[in-house]
């Protein structure tokens, strides 16, 4: 499937949406400093059949998003401490015992710290927009596409709910904001990691890439999954060697490689995709590209 082809309308699979959420799940957790759950197709019991619909997706993604929820509240007390440190408090011209002290525009500044912090955790590009997600719908006009554009609509809403009750509660010491941080990953930044990767609009791919990448990927019929895949791969430790292999000239990559075939097969690569990526890997022009592909600096 070429780039372009994500903003057409299709049927979500088991494997393709719940492998492909699940790999959402773990670079969202890369992007806040942890390595998050495995990535897996393996559907739970209430998930039977060749197809499982969004909401089963969804479910099943969203029972893994509470690896994110630590993480991220560490980095929250990290930016409320800093943003405190940062400020004075006028009674006693020291910092601020608490957050609660602090003027309503660094108030403000903070809590849009925390939007960030949620943004990047669904995708690292600054331009993004969580409130924005029901605007990257496809086909909105078919059942299916109403049904998808109605989760990102209320995904917004759990973010905007949970935010504000983190924020809040940071405000009040007494406030326990622990089942809205959990809201928060599992009912916000989970779905909208799926949606996000597998209902793309008028934003094209959702990977940044040079135009030279994207050619190369539509010339491989790589589409966001497959380089999410990758990427996933490639930065788990021990197997950046599989770039080695794959980007050598003096041994050229073959799809006869045993190393070659694990990366195909873990990546979920069509042999296909597989032997047009390696024999495109045998010119060294197409080596910058490759490195974007693969997530890694030209």
């Amino acid at each position: 499937m070429q780039i372009h082809e994500l903003t057409r309308p299709r049927k979500i699979t088991e494997q393709g949406f719940l492998g492909g959420l699940a790999t959402g799940l773990q670079s969202a957790a890369s992007k806040v400093g942890v390595q998050g759950p495995a990535a897996t197709n393996t559907p739970g019991p209430d998930l039977t059949g060749p197809m499982m619909n969004r909401a089963q997706a969804l479910a099943a993604g969203q029972r893994t998003a509470s690896a994110l929820t630590p993480v991220m509240k560490k980095d929250w007390a990290k930016a409320v401490q800093a943003a405190m440190a940062q400020s004075t408090d006028p009674t006693t011209q020291a910092p601020p015992t608490s957050a609660a002290r602090l003027t309503s525009g660094e108030q403000a500044r903070l809590k849009a710290e925390l939007v960030a912090m949620v943004n990047r955790a669904i995708d690292s590009r600054g331009s993004f927009d969580y409130t924005r997600l029901p605007d990257g719908i496809g086909d909105d006009t078919t059942p299916e596409g109403q049904t998808i554009k109605a989760q990102a609509r209320k995904t917004v809403e759990y973010i905007n709910r949970a935010i504000d009750t983190i924020f809040n509660a940071t405000l009040d010491p007494k406030a326990d904001p622990s089942n809205a941080w959990l809201q928060l990953t599992r009912d916000g930044i989970a779905p909208a990691q799926g949606i996000q990767s597998f209902d793309s609009n008028s934003r094209g791919s959702a990977i940044r890439m040079s135009s030279q990448a994207k050619a190369l990927a539509d010339q491989i019929k790589l589409d966001d999954g497959d380089i999410m895949k990758i990427r996933q791969f490639i930065s788990t430790p021990g197997n950046d060697t599989t770039v080695t292999a794959i980007l050598d000239k003096k041994t050229p990559a073959t799809t006869d490689s045993p190393l070659i075939r694990q990366f195909g097969v873990q990546t979920k690569l069509t042999p296909t995709e597989l032997a047009s990526l390696t024999a495109l890997a045998q010119d060294v022009k197409n080596d910058a590209a490759l490195k974007e592909i693969f997530g890694l600096r030209a």
